[in-house]
């Protein structure tokens, strides 16, 4: 920790001070904060300090075993006045109104040494009993412990922006360097690992719910599905058979008209004949226009009385008759190209040989 060697309360009073004091990752600094535990969507007072033997002591809400470099990323940005972070500690609750953030003007200060002021730093105890006073009845903040899951969460968040911070300011060039993003690695996946076996263990309960919202309500709803399925392939069935008639009965009503219709023009044209030639032709019975059959439906219906009528639905099928080609035609497009480096790959990792393939070791940090 880099601590001022008169003062170690400079940065807060800096902060508060509304100086803008530089934050370094890893070197926390005493103070007063506020910290959103995300879980519960409450907002806690934390603060850091020094106990009587030189040692950093983290408090957040009613834990005081926390680990300052650990929160330090987050608690830098929420710096709060020292009377904000007092209230809670004594009552569990925020004075009025929710804490702000830094001030332009600074906190009252005790006066220390020399005439220096400097904040009086919280004697905290290692039970909080005496600071932590019981939320008032109906009151929803509660002042009880965050729970192992939430504080986790947090210092994942902490860690992530440590890291982000950490990367922005720092240059990996050197082995002390590397150690220290090695170091951070290693911190964000035991973090990553806590935080899979919580969501495991957590969600396991819906889990088991949703299976048995699925056996109760879609296995029936898939045999029924089943059950649509074999009733409309057998309805295709006869369906196809009953159009094929239908349709071959159509034709034959609409030849039928046609020849007689045919028949009645040609009478008709020879009567005109025989009249311009001026001849007597014996007279001709000229048809009159056929009257129009009763017109089938061309598609197939059936059903209607009790639910929706079914028909027979055209759908386009498309067949590759030449599987070649086709690849050839869509050798450019991005589905087929990432599917052939997936095949590939395997394919070479299983020790076959592909054409058109190289293979070469790359190293990366893992």
């Amino acid at each position: 920790m880099s601590q001022s060697a008169t003062d170690p309360w400079d940065w807060y009073k800096s902060t508060m001070a509304g100086q803008k004091p530089p934050v370094h990752d890893g070197q926390p600094q005493c103070g007063f904060f506020r910290k959103k535990l995300a879980s519960k969507g409450i907002t806690v007072a934390a603060a850091i300090w020094l106990d009587d033997a030189g040692q950093l002591v983290c408090r957040i809400g009613s834990d005081d075993t926390l680990n300052a470099h650990k929160e330090w990323a987050w608690l830098a940005r929420h710096a709060i006045p020292e009377a904000d972070a007092h209230y809670w500690f004594e009552h569990g609750d925020w004075q009025g109104k929710r804490a702000t953030e830094a001030p332009p003007s600074p906190t009252p200060l005790d006066a220390g040494a020399g005439g220096e002021t400097s904040p009086k730093p919280v004697l905290m105890p290692s039970t909080t009993e005496a600071l932590s006073a019981p939320a008032p009845i109906g009151d929803n903040t509660g002042t009880a412990p965050p729970s192992e899951e939430d504080v986790t969460l947090e210092q994942m968040q902490g860690a992530i922006e440590g890291a982000a911070l950490w990367l922005k300011a720092t240059k990996i060039d050197t082995e002390d360097a590397a150690n220290n993003a090695a170091n951070r690695v290693g911190r964000l996946r035991e973090l990553i690992g806590k935080i899979r076996r919580y969501h495991t263990t957590e969600k396991a309960p819906i889990t088991e719910a949703g299976r048995k919202l699925d056996a109760r309500y879609l296995r029936p709803i898939d045999r029924a599905d089943d059950a649509v399925k074999t009733l409309l392939g057998a309805l295709t069935a006869w369906q196809r058979v009953e159009q094929a008639r239908r349709d071959k009965l159509i034709a034959q009503q609409r030849a039928e008209q046609e020849a007689a219709e045919a028949k009645r023009q040609a009478d008709i044209i020879a009567a005109e004949k025989a009249a311009a030639k001026g001849k007597s032709a014996p007279p001709i019975d000229v048809p009159l226009p056929l009257p129009a059959a009763p017109k089938l439906e061309e598609k197939v219906r059936i059903g209607g009385a009790t639910g929706k009528r079914i028909s027979l639905r055209t759908v386009t099928v498309v067949d590759v008759t030449d599987h070649a080609k086709a690849l050839k035609h869509f050798a450019k497009h991005p589905d087929i190209i990432a599917l052939v480096e997936k095949l590939a790959r395997s394919a070479v990792l299983a020790g076959t040989t592909i054409p058109g393939t190289t293979k070469r070791e790359e190293s990366s940090a893992a």
